[in-house]
């Protein structure tokens, strides 16, 4: 519900920047990584311990930075990158 606010408000950049603190969160809570440096370590780690490939989990790590940086989102921007998570946590 609040991610349709936002989506029909048009504050993506918004969105992905809630998208990713969620992300961070599950992280830190389902398998006690810290998130505050989201670097090749945490990358790899995440790795080892959820399987996923390493170059996934640094696409998504990448996207998160990409859109957070960016002063707009665009719609198709966000969907992919809604996609990248959506195929995470499927995979965990």
């Amino acid at each position: 519900t609040i991610g349709r606010l936002y989506f029909q408000r048009r504050d993506n950049r918004n969105l992905a920047i809630k998208m990713t603190a969620h992300f961070q969160d599950f992280v830190r809570t389902k398998f006690a990584i810290p998130t505050s440096r989201m670097d090749e370590a945490f990358e790899k780690k995440l790795a080892y311990k959820t399987g996923i490939d390493a170059e996934i989990i640094g696409d998504i790590i990448y996207q998160a930075k990409y859109l957070a940086d960016q002063s707009s989102v665009t719609d198709n921007e966000l969907q992919l990158f809604n996609k990248q998570l959506e195929n995470f946590y499927k995979k965990v």
